[in-house]
C-alpha cells in the first residue's frame, strides 16, 4: 500500500479518536432573567449548572464577564464525565439603575459557551407604585403580561414575576388551576418586601405551535379559602422548531402561491375558498399551525401531513357580515417543518360587493 495513503489513513483515525475523547459542556440554561430588582439589593446572584456529557474530564480554564459589575465564581477541579458543575454569577446593582444585559464567556477544554444575565434595576428611593404599577389585592406587580419569548419545542422556557407586598401581613402567592404546561413557584413574601416568583413553560406538554397567549391565576392568601380573590396575569410565548443538520439536509419544501384570489363576496354573506399547497422536498411536510391576521378569515380545516410530491388543502371562510364594499387583502401565516419556510405568509385577496 502507498506509504502516503497509509499515513493519511492513520492521521484521520487519530483525529477521529481525539475528537471522540473531547469533553462536552452542557448547560441546563444559558440565559437567566432576574426580572425587576432594586438598586438597594446591592448584589444578586444566580447559579448556572452544567454537565460534562463527554468522555474525558472537563476543565474550566477561564470564566470572563463582559464588565466589572458582574463577577463569576466557578469550580476549579476537573469535572468527570456525567458529573455536574456550577458557575455562580453575581451582579452588583448599586449605582446601576435601569435595564441590563451582561454576558459571561466560559472557556474550557470543550467548546466555548456564552452565558447571559439580564434584568431591570429600579433606582434607589423609587416609590413602590412606580416600580410595581399594577395592584393585585395585597401585592403589586410590574406587569400583567409575562413574556417567555421564543421556546424551542421540547424545551422549557423560564420567566420571572416580580412582586411587592404592600400589605401589613405575609402574602402567600399561590397559582391555582394552572394548565399542565405551566409550573409556578409558591412563595411567601413578608410585609413591605419584594420577591421574584419563578415560572416555567414546558413545551412537551403544550400541543400548540407559534405565538400563543394564555391566562393564569394566583391568590395571595389561604389556598383553601373559597372566597379568595383570583388575580389574572397573561403569559405569552412563541413555540418554534429547532432543526438538526440531518433534518435540514432531508427537509420538506413548502410551495404555495404568494396570493390566493378569492374573487367577489356578497356583502353580509360568507364565502368559502380552498387554497392548495405542495410538498416538493425530501420528507413529509407537517403543518404545525395556520393563523389569519384579521378576524374576518376563519380557518375551517387544513391538511396536517403531506407526503413528498403530494398536495395539501386549506379551507378558508370569508365573513363579510360586517365588511363594507371594497377590496381586501388579508395575510395568512402557515407554520410548517420546512426550515426555509417555518412561517410562510400568503395573501387572500377578495372584493366585497
Amino acid at each position: 500500500m502507498n506509504k502516503k495513503l497509509v499515513f493519511a489513513i492513520i492521521t484521520v483515525i487519530f483525529s477521529m479518536c481525539a475528537f471522540a475523547q473531547k469533553p462536552v459542556i452542557k448547560f441546563s440554561e444559558t440565559t437567566y432573567d432576574f426580572g425587576t430588582i432594586s438598586e438597594e439589593d446591592g448584589k444578586v446572584s444566580h447559579v448556572f449548572e452544567f454537565t460534562n456529557t463527554g468522555a474525558v474530564d472537563l476543565v474550566l480554564k477561564n470564566v470572563q464577564a463582559s464588565c466589572g459589575c458582574t463577577t463569576p465564581q466557578w469550580v476549579r477541579e476537573p469535572v468527570a464525565p456525567k458529573q455536574k458543575g456550577t458557575i455562580t454569577v453575581t451582579y452588583t446593582t448599586a449605582g446601576r439603575p435601569g435595564p441590563f444585559t451582561k454576558t459571561i464567556t466560559v472557556s474550557s477544554n470543550a467548546d466555548k459557551v456564552v452565558l447571559t444575565i439580564k434584568g431591570v434595576v429600579t433606582p434607589r428611593g423609587q416609590k413602590v407604585e412606580d416600580a410595581y404599577p399594577v395592584l393585585k389585592g395585597d401585592v403589586r406587580i410590574k406587569t400583567e403580561t409575562i413574556n417567555f419569548g421564543d421556546i424551542a419545542k421540547g424545551e422549557t422556557g423560564k420567566a420571572i414575576l416580580s412582586v411587592a407586598n404592600v400589605s401589613k401581613k405575609d402574602a402567600l402567592i399561590t397559582f391555582i388551576n394552572n394548565p399542565a404546561f405551566i409550573n409556578a413557584e409558591t412563595k411567601s413574601i413578608k410585609p413591605d418586601e419584594k420577591g421574584n416568583i419563578s415560572l416555567t413553560f414546558n413545551t412537551t406538554l403544550f400541543k400548540e405551535w407559534g405565538r400563543t397567549q394564555k391566562d393564569i391565576y394566583f391568590i395571595t392568601g389561604n389556598i383553601k379559602d373559597k372566597k379568595a380573590t383570583k388575580h389574572k396575569i397573561t403569559i405569552t410565548a412563541n413555540i418554534f422548531e429547532r432543526f438538526t443538520e440531518q433534518q435540514i439536509a432531508n427537509a420538506p419544501t413548502l410551495q404555495i402561491a404568494n396570493e390566493i384570489v378569492a374573487g367577489e363576496v356578497e356583502k353580509g354573506k360568507t364565502k368559502t375558498v380552498i387554497a392548495t399547497f405542495k410538498n416538493t422536498g425530501k420528507s413529509t411536510l407537517f403543518v404545525r399551525n395556520i393563523k389569519a391576521a384579521g378576524s374576518t378569515i376563519k380557518i375551517k380545516s387544513y391538511t396536517k401531513q403531506v407526503p413528498v410530491g403530494k398536495e395539501g388543502k386549506i379551507k378558508l371562510t370569508i365573513d363579510a357580515s360586517k365588511l363594507s364594499s371594497q377590496d381586501y387583502r388579508e395575510t395568512i401565516s402557515l407554520m410548517a417543518n420546512d426550515p426555509q419556510n417555518v412561517n410562510k405568509n400568503f395573501v387572500l385577496s377578495y372584493k366585497v360587493k
